[in-house]
C-alpha cells in the first residue's frame, strides 16, 4: 500500500513538472511589446473644434434677393477663441423648394424660386456636434415685383350737333406686379361728366410683362356696358406706365394713361 502511494505521488509530480510556465523575463518582454504598439497610435486633437459655433453672414434675415440673379451665400465656423476654422461642409436648404440644395461656406447661387424662404444651414463637426442656423424671411422677387400706386387719367371726347365735347377725370390706381415679374393686375375708378351725364368709369387692368414691356387689357365698366381696350406700356426702375385709346360704339373716343410708382416690394 505504501508502494502504490509513492508511485502516485511521483506520477503527479511529473505531470506538474511538465506544465508550461512563464518566467518573469518573458512576461516583461510581452508587456514591453504591447506598450510599444500603444505608443504608436496618435489620437486626433479636436480641441480647436470644442465650443465652435456656426454663423451665417449672408443673406441676412428678411433680406431681399433678386430672382434669377447671382446672390451671395456666406457662413463660417467660428472657434471658441474667435478664429475662423477651415470648414466648408455646410448644407443649405429652404422650406419653400425641396429641390434646392447648396453646399459650401462661400458661393453664389441664382436658383432660389420666387417667394419668402426660411433658409436652413447645418453641419456636423469632427467632434460629432451638429450645428444648425436658420435665416428667416428671405424674400426672392423679380426686380419688377411689388405694389405700384399713382394716377389714372381718362379723356372722353364726343360730338353732339356738330360740337365736340371733352371730359376728363383722374382716379387713384393701384397695380401689383407678381413675384415672378410676369404680370401686373389692379384697378382704378374715376367719374366722367359728359353731355350732362355722370359716368363712373371702373377699370380693371390685366397686363402681361415681357422683359420691360407691358401688353394686355384695360377693361372699362360703365355700368350699362363693358369694353376691353388694348393697353400697352412699360415697367422699369420702379415706374410703371401704360396707355390705351379706342372708340366706344363709334360715338365716344376714350383714351387713358397710367402713371404709377412702386411704393413697396410687398406682393399680396
Amino acid at each position: 500500500m505504501q508502494t502504490q502511494t509513492l508511485l502516485f505521488c511521483v506520477f503527479s509530480f511529473s505531470l506538474l513538472a511538465c506544465q508550461p510556465r512563464f518566467t518573469s523575463s518573458v512576461a516583461e518582454e510581452v508587456d514591453t511589446a504591447t506598450s510599444g504598439l500603444d505608443s504608436g497610435i496618435e489620437e486626433e486633437d479636436w480641441s480647436e473644434w470644442e465650443g465652435a459655433e456656426l454663423v451665417v453672414h449672408s443673406p441676412a434675415a428678411g433680406e431681399l434677393l433678386w430672382l434669377g440673379e447671382p446672390n451671395t451665400f456666406q457662413a463660417d465656423i467660428i472657434g471658441a477663441d474667435g478664429t475662423v476654422l477651415d470648414w466648408d461642409a455646410l448644407n443649405w436648404t429652404t422650406d419653400l423648394d425641396s429641390e434646392w440644395l447648396a453646399v459650401g461656406n462661400d458661393f453664389e447661387n441664382d436658383a432660389l424660386s420666387a417667394g419668402v424662404h426660411n433658409l436652413k444651414v447645418e453641419t456636423t463637426l469632427p467632434t460629432g456636434d451638429h450645428l444648425v442656423w436658420v435665416v428667416g424671411g428671405v424674400k426672392v422677387l423679380h426686380e419688377h415685383a411689388g405694389t405700384y400706386v399713382g394716377n389714372m387719367i381718362v379723356d372722353a371726347i364726343s360730338e353732339y350737333d356738330g360740337t365736340e365735347y371733352t371730359a376728363s377725370c383722374i382716379g387713384a390706381a393701384i397695380l401689383v406686379v407678381d413675384q415672378e415679374g410676369q404680370s401686373a393686375t389692379g384697378d382704378s375708378t374715376c367719374l366722367l361728366s359728359i353731355l350732362g351725364y355722370d359716368l363712373e368709369a371702373n377699370y380693371d387692368f390685366t397686363l402681361d410683362i415681357d422683359a420691360d414691356e407691358l401688353d394686355g387689357t384695360a377693361a372699362l365698366d360703365l355700368t350699362f356696358t363693358t369694353t376691353d381696350f388694348e393697353a400697352t406700356g412699360e415697367v422699369e426702375s420702379g415706374a410703371l406706365t401704360a396707355s390705351w385709346n379706342d372708340s366706344l360704339y363709334g360715338t365716344l373716343d376714350i383714351s387713358g394713361t397710367l402713371e404709377l410708382e412702386r411704393i413697396s416690394y410687398d406682393v399680396p
